[in-house]
């Protein structure tokens, strides 16, 4: 067996020797420098991590605060006259004058009709004389029973045709009155469908009188809507026309359209020009309370995992918040929505890309924009109401 001294002393082998020791050293060297690179580029890795970890998404955000805000139930609406009443005959007679025309304003008791006297008057003198006679006959029948000549029936008799001489008296003068068809309150002559020498039955219209102030605007309110509403709220109208006006709340049926199932609600509208006209279509808008609300853009609403409408907003420490809100109204430049606390710091630019409970950085808007615009919209709004 060949030894160690041998294969060293054997030129061949300590040379093959020499070579194998060289290539093992050049591979660890190797192995080494890779491990190392490595090792650094890991380092580098992790401090870049722990410097991203370490920023803040920034959004912008504006402070807004909360406005009294008047919640309104709107319906449309139509006016009607305060009072319509046709007048009409009660005797028989030919019409003799017509002292105003159709579209003027009357006065209560103006005549609005005059039918022809005939032989009423007559009567009326008539029926003054019988009077005068009935009352000589009962004065003498008393007198006659205070001598002891007169019986009770015949005073009572006496007494009768007093009475019934009176009365006939009375028949007449309003016999006579009633040839003047007056006006029983103020308002306007919207028809008057006779002419002068018309023959007129009872029964039989002179003219049609219109009571316009206060104006009447009526509306039909659903079953959600009429709970809302009490007699004496405010509402304001908007009339097809263009015009304006304010009223009260005085009447609300207690019993529903059996067609519709609504209630009839009336707002009383002061027109003492009676400008405004029956008939005309109106857009009602009645006053039900005053909620504190915030007026918010529309495109920063959000539906949350329930599928209800939200914002998202910054608590004191700049954490994400998730506040739920209901819309109220609806302005030109944005919505007004309840459920937010009265001072709020809601985030403007970038809430799509931030999660609840996230902190954040923010930049603050332009504070005029979150105090001065907000109270110029709302009373912008109240305006309109």
């Amino acid at each position: 067996m060949t030894s160690l001294k041998e294969i060293w002393a054997n030129k061949n082998y300590r040379t093959s020797g020499v070579i194998a020791l060289a290539l093992v050293i050049w591979l660890a060297s190797g192995l080494l420098d890779e491990s190392e690179e490595e090792a650094a580029q890991m380092g580098e890795t992790v401090a870049q991590a722990d410097e991203n970890a370490g920023a803040l998404t920034t959004v912008r955000g504006r402070y807004i605060y909360a406005q009294p805000y008047p919640l309104t139930v709107a319906v449309t609406a139509q006016t009607e006259a305060n009072r319509l009443v046709d007048l009409r005959a009660e005797l028989a007679g030919q019409v003799e004058s017509l002292p105003v025309k159709e579209g003027a304003r009357v006065e209560t008791g103006d005549v609005i009709c005059r039918l022809a006297v005939e032989d009423r008057e007559q009567r009326l003198v008539e029926a003054e004389a019988a009077v005068e006679q009935a009352q000589i006959d009962y004065d003498g029948a008393q007198r006659l029973e205070t001598g002891g000549f007169q019986s009770k029936t015949a005073i009572a008799n006496a007494k009768a045709r007093l009475e019934a001489a009176k009365a006939n008296l009375l028949r007449r003068k309003i016999d006579l009155e009633k040839t003047q068809i007056r006006a029983p309150f103020a308002g306007i002559v919207e028809q008057r469908p006779v002419e002068i020498g018309d023959l007129m039955r009872p029964g039989d219209t002179c003219a049609t009188i219109i009571d316009l102030d206060p104006l009447v605007v009526s509306a039909e309110a659903s079953e959600a809507e009429v709970v809302r509403i009490s007699e004496g709220e405010p509402a304001r109208m908007r009339f097809a026309t263009g015009e304006q006006a304010k009223g009260e709340v005085t009447y609300i049926s207690r019993r529903a359209n059996e067609n519709t199932r609504t209630f009839r609600v009336e707002v009383a509208v002061n027109n003492p020009d009676m400008r405004l006209l029956s008939g005309i279509t109106a857009d009602m808008n009645i006053e039900v309370g005053v909620v504190p609300a915030h007026l918010v853009p529309s495109s920063l609403l959000i539906l949350d995992e329930r599928g209800e409408l939200g914002l998202r907003v910054l608590n004191d420490e700049k954490r994400v918040e998730m506040y739920n809100v209901e819309l109220v109204g609806d302005a030109g430049d944005g919505v007004w929505v309840t459920g937010l606390p009265e001072s709020t710091l809601l985030i403007t630019v970038g809430h799509q890309y931030v999660g609840v409970g996230e902190q954040v950085a923010v930049s603050l808007e332009d504070k005029s924009r979150s105090t001065h615009g907000i109270g110029e919209n709302a009373a912008a709004m109240r305006a309109t109401k």
